[in-house]
C-alpha cells in the first residue's frame, strides 16, 4: 500500500505547473524544523542504504528534542499537538539533509509529508497550503486554477505520527 500511496501522490505532482514553482534543488527551508512522518514513511526510509552522517545527525535530533516530547520519546510515536514542541525546535534541521548544499541524501525515498510540500493542492478535498515560495506573483484565483487534486485510498490500518529522526535509530 505505501508504494502504491507514493506512486499517486507522484503521479498526481507530474501535474504541477512548473511555472509558479520556485523550489531548486538547494532550497531547503522547509527542510528546517520537525516536522511529523507517518510510519509508512520510516519503513522507506528504514529500507535505504544511509548515506554518510545521516544516523549521527538523526541521533543529535533526537537528543535534541528529548526534553518536553510530546509522546514516547523511546519510540518516537507523537501523542499530542506538537505546534508548541516544534515552535521550540524550529532551528532543527531534518537529518536526512546535506548542510553543505542544501539537499535532501534520500529524495526519492522522501516521505509524503515532503513529497506534498510546495505547490498548491488538494487532498481528499482539503487545501493543502502551498509554499510561501511558489505562486509569488499569482493571484488567488490563478493558484486555486493550477491547485491539483489528489484523492487518496482509503487507509484501515493505525498509522501513527513521529518525527524522521527515529527512521534511524539503532536497535
Amino acid at each position: 500500500m505505501n508504494d502504491a500511496l507514493v506512486q499517486i501522490v507522484d503521479a498526481a505532482l507530474a501535474r504541477v505547473d512548473t511555472n509558479w514553482i520556485n523550489c531548486k534543488p538547494g532550497c531547503s527551508h522547509c527542510c528546517i524544523g520537525p516536522f511529523v512522518v507517518t510510519q509508512r514513511d520510516l519503513e522507506r526510509l528504514r529500507r535505504t542504504g544511509m548515506p554518510s552522517g545521516i544516523v549521527e545527525r538523526a541521533e543529535e535530533a533526537r537528543e535534541r528534542m528529548r526534553d518536553h516530547f510530546p509522546g514516547d520519546w523511546a519510540t518516537g510515536i507523537v501523542a499530542q499537538s506538537t505546534d508548541a514542541f516544534d515552535e521550540t525546535h524550529k532551528w532543527l534541521p531534518c537529518p536526512v539533509l546535506d548542510l553543505e548544499t542544501g539537499a535532501c541524501q534520500l529524495y526519492e525515498q522522501r516521505p509524503l509529508a515532503c513529497r506534498l510540500h510546495g505547490p498548491a493542492l488538494r487532498v481528499d478535498n482539503a487545501v493543502v497550503k502551498h509554499c510561501r515560495l511558489n505562486y509569488t506573483a499569482a493571484t488567488e484565483e490563478e493558484i486555486e486554477n493550477a491547485r491539483i487534486e489528489i484523492e487518496l485510498p482509503p487507509c484501515n490500518e493505525p498509522n501513527e505520527l513521529t518525527y524522521i529522526a527515529w527512521a534511524f535509530k539503532q536497535p
